[in-house]
C-alpha cells in the first residue's frame, strides 16, 4: 500500500512538473510593457502609412531566465522577459519577425515568420518556449 501512494505522489509531482514548465500564453494587454531600454527600433510613427506590430511573450517557468531578442528584418528590436510585451510601429509593406534566445542553456537558434504591415492596422505575434525548452514564435489574436 505504501508503495502505491509513493507511486501515485511521483505521478502527481511529475504531471505539475511538466504542466508548470511549458509557457503560457497571454494577451499584450495582460502583459507587462517592456521597458524602454530594452526596445531598439520602430519606437515612433513614420510619417504616413504605418502599422502596428505587437509581440507578447508568454508567461511561465520555461525560458524565464532566458531574454528573448525579437528582430525586425534582420535587426534587433527589443529584448523581452517572460509575461512582456512590445509594440513596433512599422512602414506598410512585408516585414521579417524573428525571436531568439542564443544564451547559455537558452541557445534555441532562430525562428522567424513573414507578414504584411497593413495601414492603420495591428497584427500580433506571441512567443514562448514549450516543454522540450523549444522556443516558438507565432501569429496570434492575443
Amino acid at each position: 500500500m505504501k508503495s502505491k501512494r509513493l507511486w501515485l505522489a511521483a505521478g502527481a509531482i511529475s504531471s505539475l512538473m511538466l504542466t508548470g514548465c511549458a509557457t503560457q500564453a497571454i494577451t499584450a494587454e495582460d502583459a507587462i510593457p517592456a521597458p524602454a531600454e530594452r526596445l531598439y527600433l520602430y519606437q515612433s510613427a513614420p510619417l504616413s502609412n504605418h502599422g502596428k506590430l505587437t509581440v507578447t511573450r508568454d508567461s511561465g517557468f520555461a525560458g524565464s531566465g532566458c531574454g528573448v531578442v525579437i528582430s525586425i528584418n534582420g535587426k534587433p528590436a527589443a529584448k523581452l522577459n517572460q509575461g512582456e510585451t512590445s509594440s513596433f510601429t512599422l512602414p506598410s509593406g512585408r516585414v521579417i519577425i524573428g525571436a531568439s534566445a542564443n544564451r547559455g542553456i537558452c541557445s534555441t537558434g532562430l525562428k522567424e515568420a513573414k507578414d504584411t504591415i497593413i495601414e492603420d492596422e495591428e497584427i500580433r505575434y506571441r512567443t514562448g518556449f514549450d516543454q522540450s525548452g523549444s522556443l516558438g514564435l507565432f501569429p496570434t489574436a492575443y
